[in-house]
């Protein structure tokens, strides 16, 4: 190349490393174009290498002028296009007489590649659009500007020229799949496409179907793939996929990271993925429902956002003011999502609940990702029928208690009823941060956010343990008990909430209660800044798998 054109950001290394190991094998000019501003990034991408630095934003005719000068400097020019011959090497090409010489030999190119080579070098030294070489090279472009169909094989004339007008190393992309290959490639496979109109509940996802969802995931990363790694793909789909190997088939999927019904999920903290739950001390239950907000929706996404931001907490070995780490006491899976249909908001409750008491059958704990904090509901009707009326432990900026005469889907309401229904004791419960007004505490113990902030940690959680004594206690965190400020990320924020070090404080000094079922709700990571509320949810999260883990030990 005659010159590189560098972004510090980008997607899987830094810019200043890129242009260190740029320096070891050339010495062309290398412009970096960045959004970083600050004066000592600059200093760092010069005295890596680079020549000049633009900062974002910038205009099209400063680019220009910059990369006329870093090619000046380096003895170098741009070509104005204007002649009808052009030499690059030993290839030379006759514009006039629709020629090309290579080492004084006619060179034979079909007509594209003709057109191709006569755009590139009427246009040398200049950064060309896709769509002008669709429209002049290849001619698939209507007169509005629609695209027929092609994908462009460069490789036909660089082989003719053995060298390129852009140096040596010029990017080349593989060739894909015609749609037609990817369909005989299906069929050959045996029309693994298919899955069922009614999905299946997670909990008994049958053998067929799960193989079915983890060969077409398979299938559809094997087709993005170069054609050697494709082939070597296939084989492995011919032999174990095509078969009955449901095992070899989960290994793969293993690997490259999805869940049992064949969708690409992050890990929470890492845990291993829907192994036999019934061997796991807690199961991780994704619930991605946020029909029963009443604000801002998609909390759906917190599941996802929660996972996400668990990897930044997977490699701790031990937990801040535990002293051990419950990734390494307990034995904890991730389960996944909660399987419903979205299409039916009626029959979610139920499905949720049913998910979570198979889980609860097999003697597995239950760490829920939230959804809005409806789900909290189901969680606690499965809970109630295993363990008998509940403690709640509520750390939340709303009661959640609001009377309603008829049982709605909402995630204000959800506690009234259980409460009614016998769920939960609200004199042996306690709700934390609240700063909402509700006309009635409907028995709920509450220690509102003056209170909170008024009180040591320990104090608030010395009188709580009172409250829930020794009775199997759930705790439940909304992550809008945080201020904003802690946790922007969420559908109903409500300012003069707890801080993050304050809710540590208070569930560290809650060791001791009898915990049986947690979760953590409201996360909506659209409304995020730096994804700081997800990394909250995900070490309240930790926190509470401590709590399990110290009445274990």
């Amino acid at each position: 190349a005659d010159l590189f054109l560098i972004d510090l950001g980008l997607g899987d290394g830094d810019g200043v490393d890129l242009i260190r190991q740029i320096r070891t094998w050339s010495h062309r000019p290398i412009l970096v174009l960045s959004a970083r501003t600050q004066e000592q990034q600059k200093v760092e991408a010069l005295d890596a290498g680079a020549d000049d630095y633009v900062s974002k934003p910038f205009g099209v005719s400063e680019l220009h002028a910059r990369i006329r000068v870093a090619l000046r400097h380096h003895g170098l020019s741009l070509h104005s296009g204007a002649g009808s011959t052009l030499s690059m090497g030993t290839v030379h090409i006759d514009l006039a007489r629709r020629t090309v010489l290579r080492e004084g030999a006619a060179v034979r190119l079909t007509a594209t590649e003709w057109r191709l080579l006569e755009v590139l070098a009427r246009h040398a030294g200049r950064l060309l659009t896709p769509r002008l070489l669709l429209r002049e090279v290849w001619r698939v472009l209507t007169p509005q500007g629609r695209l027929l169909a092609v994908v462009p094989n460069r490789r036909g004339l660089w082989a003719h020229l053995d060298a390129t007008p852009f140096g040596q190393g010029h990017p080349y992309t593989p060739p894909q799949l015609t749609r037609r290959a990817r369909d005989a490639l299906r069929s050959l496979l045996g029309g693994i496409g298919a899955r069922p109109r009614a999905r299946p509940k997670v909990a008994h996802f049958p053998s067929f179907h799960r193989q079915a969802a983890l060969k077409k995931l398979l299938l559809d990363r094997l087709l993005s793939q170069d054609p050697a790694t494709m082939l070597k793909g296939t084989q492995f789909m011919t032999e174990k996929a095509g078969g009955s190997d449901v095992g070899a088939i989960e290994t793969e999927a293993e690997r490259i990271g999805v869940g049992a019904d064949g969708i690409e999920r992050w890990k929470l903290y890492g845990q291993k993925w829907f192994c036999s739950h019934a061997d796991a001390d807690v199961a991780v239950l994704g619930i991605p429902f946020d029909l029963a907000t009443t604000a801002r929706p998609g909390s759906r996404f917190g599941p996802r956002g929660v996972r996400e931001a668990s990897a930044s907490l997977a490699w701790e070995r031990k937990a801040v003011g535990w002293g051990f780490s419950p990734l390494e006491t307990l034995a904890i899976v991730d389960y996944g999502d909660c399987d419903f249909d979205a299409g039916n908001p009626a029959g979610v409750p139920d499905e949720i609940y049913e998910c979570a008491g198979q889980i609860l059958a097999t003697d597995t704990a239950l760490l829920s990702i939230g959804g809005d904090h409806f789900v909290s509901y189901p969680l606690l009707k499965a809970h109630a029928e295993k363990y008998g009326e509940l403690s709640l432990i509520h750390f939340d900026a709303h009661s959640d208690t609001w009377a309603e005469e008829s049982q709605r889907i909402d995630h204000g309401t959800m506690f009234y009823h259980a409460a009614q229904q016998g769920l939960i004791s609200p004199a042996h419960s306690a709700q934390i941060g609240l700063r909402t007004h509700n006309d009635s505490d409907h028995g709920f113990n509450i220690f509102d956010a003056p209170a909170v902030h008024d009180m040591k940690p320990a104090d608030l959680a010395a009188q709580v343990k009172g409250i829930v004594g020794d009775r199997p206690c759930y705790l439940t965190f909304d992550i809008d008990c945080l201020d904003p400020s802690f946790a922007p990320g969420t559908g109903t924020p409500v300012v003069g909430g707890l801080s993050t070090h304050q809710a540590m404080q208070i569930l560290q000094h809650l060791k001791g209660i009898n915990l049986v079922g947690m979760d953590v709700v409201e996360v909506a990571p659209q409304y995020d800044v730096g994804a700081i509320t997800s990394l909250a949810a995900a070490t309240v999260a930790l926190q509470q798998l401590c709590l399990f883990a110290s009445a274990r030990q």
